[in-house]
């Protein structure tokens, strides 16, 4: 599955979801605790997305430039090429990544 196939497939998903905004996850950074939350994806296909922890561990990314996202109930895992703390809402606490589909 391609990355664009991903995502068309997890909008297909929130369209039969009332009230669709995101997918529980789990966000894997190199040697970090694993952090829970919520996976956002953009709708433009191109692996662009908003992960916001909802449990205790949120993660440090001065810490690793590397990383696994694994969105609950599916069984592709996403490789997290780039993410960023989202520097416009500091009342939000979530982060801005880039990912692919690892085949």
């Amino acid at each position: 599955m391609t990355t664009k196939e991903f995502i068309e497939s997890l909008c297909q998903e929130l369209k039969g979801v009332e009230n669709p905004t995101a997918f529980e996850a789990t966000l894997i950074l190199d040697g970090q605790q694993p952090s829970i939350g919520l996976f956002a994806p953009e709708i433009n296909g191109r692996g662009e997305g908003q992960f916001q922890p909802t449990g205790e561990n949120s993660p440090n990314i001065d810490l690793s430039n590397q990383g696994m996202l694994k969105v609950s109930g599916r069984t592709e895992q996403l490789r997290v090429t780039n993410y960023r703390h989202c520097p416009h809402d500091e009342k939000s606490n979530h982060f801005h990544l880039h990912f692919e589909v690892v085949k």
